[in-house]
């Protein structure tokens, strides 16, 4: 009769090695995706920020160009002496300056009174 051996046989080594290579495997998979996580993260937050920065500059150009023609156009409109010539004027304007939607002008009630012929 034969004894079994409490040895370890090339069966059990081939087990040991397949299943310590098996949960190394996992773990540097497991580290690399924790890795490209953190990494993907901060590449993200970065590129967030630098578009960020690129649309605010932007915006401020827009802003700033929107300032300036609405001071040119107050001057514009301060040598206007009827309300059909301000009305042509605001019309023309609203197709002029594609950043601005429309133009708003606010005058005193009567401004026109006794100018208009």
């Amino acid at each position: 009769m034969r004894r079994k051996s409490s040895g370890l046989n090339p069966r059990n080594v081939a087990l040991i090695v397949i299943t310590v290579g098996a949960a190394a495997l996992a773990a540097y998979t497991v580290y690399g995706l924790r890795e490209f996580k953190e990494s993907r993260q901060a590449r993200s937050i970065e590129v967030g920020q630098r578009a960020g920065i690129r649309v605010a500059d932007a915006l401020d150009q827009t802003l700033f160009e929107v300032a300036e023609r609405a001071n040119d156009y107050a001057e514009v409109v301060a040598r206007i002496d009827s309300e059909p010539e301000l009305l042509e004027s605001i019309k023309k304007e609203s197709f002029r300056f594609p950043p601005v939607m429309g133009v708003t002008v606010a005058l005193e009630p009567g401004a026109f009174a006794g100018k208009e012929s």
